[in-house]
């Protein structure tokens, strides 16, 4: 009986035991499908986020590809440059000879706020005379524009007394044409040398080799002459108040690696003015050929910060961007092993962040990527 009993007893733990181990690897099995289903939701949504980067990414590039280039487009036309300095409103004084005057109707016209004070046979002295009354009156323009030399030698002296008397104005001078007979050249072009606020407009090398230009004389203006010396005195007065005029754009190109895939908040942060470009393969004949694609378009910013893990990509683009701009390289360090660096600025994130990669072990944490957004951001601002 007692034997029995054990036999009963023994055959009952085994079938406890056995339903323990079946409850066991169910349960194991249960945990590793909740875990596996885990995972591959997290990498679900890790590959949309990413996926969502990537194409952020490149619209940022697009965008900034677009809004420069139509930027240097406008900045290089021509009519758009005299609109932006407002040439053809100006209060402009014209002081000049007979060849002035023969062209005096064309200025009026094409400058209607002008005051054109030109005279035959009008030699350098009359010039003081004329700057003095209209600056003590303070109606003298701004711009002056000067053209006297075709009749007889210029006195040095009485042209440095009137440009001082127009210091705080922009000057343009024109060169004539005559110098076989008085040689103005080397007196004219000295006063760009000598005072900062002169520009030469030199009509004598713009009209060479346009005898249409000329009646027989060599000097005075045929109307097609008229037309073409106004015209130098618009374009000549538009690029130099244009290049006075305040151009910096503070673009900056931010070059990256994976790295930087997931730092939305660097991304949406980028003004218009400003280029992401990103490639997670490493690449650094890929990141050159955008960095000569924007140079050949006239486009590529001012300031290039280069973001990487990896130091030998981080040394190859600072040696080759040389070429192009000086750039700034920042250092991302996710282990002690790779903590020294030459880099402009280092960024720890090891040191910083629990986590510092997401689900697929290759892309940074949301943490990680945030505070590397916000350092990035700090060196951009």
């Amino acid at each position: 009986m007692e034997q029995k009993n054990r036999k009963l007893i023994t055959a009952v733990l085994c079938v406890l035991a056995g339903a323990a181990a079946i409850y066991g690897i169910g349960a194991y099995r249960e945990k590793k499908r909740i875990e596996k289903e885990r995972y591959e939701a997290a990498m679900k949504a890790l590959d949309e986020e990413l996926s969502a980067d990537r194409t952020l990414v490149q619209k940022i590039d697009e965008a900034y590809i677009a809004h420069a280039g139509t930027v240097y487009e406008q900045e290089n036309d021509p009519a758009w440059r005299e609109k932006a300095v407002n040439t053809l409103n100006l209060p402009i004084d014209a002081i000049g000879d007979s060849v002035m005057l023969g062209a005096a109707e064309n200025l009026r016209n094409t400058f209607p706020n002008a005051y054109v004070d030109a005279e035959v046979n009008r030699a350098y002295y009359p010039l003081l005379d004329i700057v003095s009354k209209r600056s003590a009156a303070k109606t003298l323009g701004n711009p002056v524009v000067i053209g006297i030399g075709t009749n007889g030698p210029l006195s040095v002296s009485v042209c440095h007394q009137v440009l001082d008397l127009c210091k705080d104005r922009q000057v343009f001078w024109l060169t004539t044409n005559n110098n076989w007979q008085f040689d103005n050249t080397d007196t004219i072009l000295s006063f760009a040398e000598d005072y900062d606020n002169v520009t030469i407009i030199d009509w004598d090398t713009f009209s060479e080799g346009h005898d249409e230009y000329f009646y027989r004389d060599g000097i005075h203006l045929r109307p097609e002459g008229r037309e073409a010396y106004t015209q130098l005195i618009r374009e000549s007065i538009t690029e130099r108040l244009w290049s006075l005029m305040p151009h910096e754009k503070n673009r900056t190109l931010v070059i990256g690696d994976g790295s930087l895939l997931r730092c939305t908040k660097l991304m949406e942060s980028l003004a218009e003015d400003e280029d992401l470009f990103i490639n997670e393969e490493n690449d650094a004949e890929m990141i050159l050929d955008h960095i000569r694609m924007l140079e050949q378009k006239h486009i590529l910013p001012e300031r290039i910060i280069i973001a990487s893990c990896d130091e030998a990509l981080l040394e190859t683009l600072s040696e080759e961007c040389e070429k192009y701009r000086t750039p700034e390289t920042v250092r991302i360090v996710l282990n002690e092993e790779n903590a020294d660096s030459a880099a402009d600025m280092v960024i720890r994130l090891d040191e910083e962040c629990e986590e510092l990669y997401a689900v697929d072990e290759i892309h940074l944490s949301t943490e990680a990527s945030d505070l590397l957004a916000g350092r990035i951001l700090e060196k951009i601002k």
